[in-house]
Parts: C-alpha cells; structure tokens; sequence
C-alpha cells in the first residue's frame, strides 16, 4: 500500500516535470523571435555587440596581484591571481 503512494507522488512528480519542461522551452523560443526580430533594426544589431563585448569581458582571464600587510605594515602573504579555468 505503501509502495502505491508513492508511485501516485512520483507520477504527480514526473508531470509537473513535463509541464514546467514545456513552459520554459515555450518561453526560450518566445525570447529567441524576439531577438531574432529585433537584429532586424539597428539598436538591436548595437544592443547584440554590446552583449557579446560583454561576454567577451566576463570569458577573459583575471591577471594580477594582491599584497596583505600585517598590522605594522609588512607584506606577509602574496597571491598571484589567474582564471585558469578560462577559455578564449
């Protein structure tokens, strides 16, 4: 009886599964028209380089470094900073 419930909740489970499957790929191609609609227009072709030099920011490594300094002002610890996990 036991073993019956629980199949009933995971069927419930796999439905709203499904379901929200379908609302999100519903809603994924509604914003991909509107895009696609909107490289039609020169603000949109503007607003599509703007995005990819931001992804182009985000994706580019991290160089640099960072001193910290004790109480007295001494440099104690040094790090070397680099995004390795980064590709171009």
């Amino acid at each position: 009886m036991q073993n019956e419930g629980a199949e009933e909740v995971h069927e419930q489970y796999r439905e709203k599964t499904r379901q929200a499957k379908r609302t999100v790929a519903n809603a994924k191609d509604k914003a991909w028209k509107y895009c696609s609609e909107s490289l039609q227009s020169k603000e949109g072709r503007a607003k599509m380089f703007k995005i990819a030099k931001q992804m182009r920011k985000v994706r580019k490594d991290i160089l640099g470094s960072i001193y910290l300094r004790d109480e007295k002002g001494g440099e104690v610890i040094f790090f070397s900073l680099l995004n390795e996990t980064s590709t171009n």
